[in-house]
């Protein structure tokens, strides 16, 4: 009896350990990649027109999409009604003022970003970060202060007032 109880007890334990190595794939997915910043992926709220670049789309069109989504995923990039594809997530950390001098011929006195930035390549934009809830999305020309969303936590039930007995 005690030899079936053991080797019952070590196929469960096989088990739990299969499982778990089953999941190292996925949750590796998520950890960081030399070179590539995925931090980003999630859903994010344009909240205003920071800047333009010397060339860029009309102020008309980039105001158009304050208020609207940008939802960055592996798959795409969606801007309000604008869809591009899967991005590398090429990601780089460079000097704030080089980088917009030489790239987009302006300077960072309207966009607050920090020196050194994290400038991540997607599809059809670049994004800046400023920190893990802000990002400055340059996309067509203009420079966009975007904001993460918040996602509700758990609910959680309010507590029972206590009775006094147990």
């Amino acid at each position: 009896m005690s030899r079936s109880f053991t080797l019952r007890h070590l196929h469960r334990i096989l088990l739990v350990f299969i499982n778990l190595l089953s999941t190292i794939p996925a949750v590796a997915s998520d950890i960081r990649e030399p070179g590539r910043d995925t931090s980003i992926i999630g859903e994010w709220e344009i909240k205003s027109v920071l800047d333009y670049a010397t060339i860029s789309v009309g102020e008309d069109q980039a105001r158009s999409l304050i208020g609207k989504d940008l939802i960055i995923s592996r798959e795409k990039i969606e801007l309000g009604s604008r869809v591009c594809s899967e991005s590398s997530f090429l990601a780089e950390s460079v000097e704030t003022n080089i980088e917009l001098r030489e790239d987009a011929r302006t300077n960072n006195d309207r966009l607050r970003l920090p020196n050194p930035v994290t400038v991540v390549e997607l599809s059809c934009a670049y994004a800046y970060i400023r920190n893990k809830n802000r990002i400055v999305l340059a996309w067509n020309g203009v420079f966009f202060d975007a904001i993460r969303k918040k996602w509700p936590g758990p609910t959680t039930l309010p507590r029972q007032p206590s009775t006094g007995t147990r």
